[in-house]
């Protein structure tokens, strides 16, 4: 995901320091989120997301590997058993509007993003 932040972000001509400031974080949180060093919150990725105009879901990069997505569910799990109801309500809602969207494998690059 820390990959796709700095893909869509150099896309736009931000520089860490002004994404940092458009989501209102510290510019060595984003650095840290794009080399992989630590995950984004939910919380954090919704401001993030926010800030580079885009919605969540061109965030969302899906890996093949069974073995990422494992560590992935493991991470989420964990990420919504510490998070107040109000997040957890809204990760229920993204997750019954997921399962309308079609997983299509994106041009040119290994893994399948939502579209």
């Amino acid at each position: 995901m820390g990959l796709r932040i700095r893909e869509l972000r150099i896309e736009r001509g931000l520089s860490q320091e002004a994404l940092a400031d458009r989501a209102g974080l510290h510019r060595n949180y984003i650095g840290a989120v794009e080399r992989g060093e630590i995950n984004c919150t939910i919380p954090s990725l919704m401001t993030i997301a926010e800030a580079l105009r885009v919605d969540l879901s061109q965030l969302i990069v899906l890996e093949e590997s069974e073995e990422d997505a494992r560590r992935l569910r493991e991470s989420v799990l964990q990420e919504i058993s510490e998070s107040p109801a109000e997040v957890v309500r809204l990760v229920s809602h993204l997750l019954t509007d997921l399962k309308a969207l079609k997983i299509k494998p994106k041009p040119g690059k290994k893994g399948s993003t939502l579209r």
